[in-house]
C-alpha cells in the first residue's frame, strides 16, 4: 500500500488505513461493517470524508508488554492450599 497524499477531501480505502493507522484494510472493513467508520459509494469506489476521519477518536495503544506476552498465571491470584475440594 503506497497511497498518495493529497489535500482532497476525499481519501480512498488505502489512505484511510494509512490516516487511522490501523494494521490492515481489512481492520478498515471490520469497522465500516460495525458501523464506527461511516464511508460512501461511487460507483464501485468506496470513499471517506477526511474530516469524519479526523473526527474520530483514535486508538489505544496495545497494554501488552510484547517482551513479558500477557498469561493466565500472571493476573491470576495465588491460592494453592485454599481451594475448594
Amino acid at each position: 500500500m503506497n497511497p498518495r497524499v493529497t489535500d482532497s477531501p476525499w481519501m480512498t480505502s488505502d489512505e484511510a488505513v494509512v490516516h487511522l493507522r490501523l494494521p490492515s484494510r481489512r481492520a478498515l472493513y471490520q469497522r465500516m461493517r460495525r458501523g464506527t467508520i461511516r464511508f460512501y459509494k461511487d460507483g464501485r469506489r468506496i470513499l471517506f470524508r477526511r474530516e469524519e476521519l479526523d473526527a474520530l477518536p483514535m486508538p489505544v495503544p496495545a497494554l501488552i508488554d510484547e517482551e513479558e506476552p500477557f498469561t493466565l498465571k500472571s493476573v491470576t491470584p495465588a491460592c494453592r492450599g485454599k481451594g475448594r475440594r
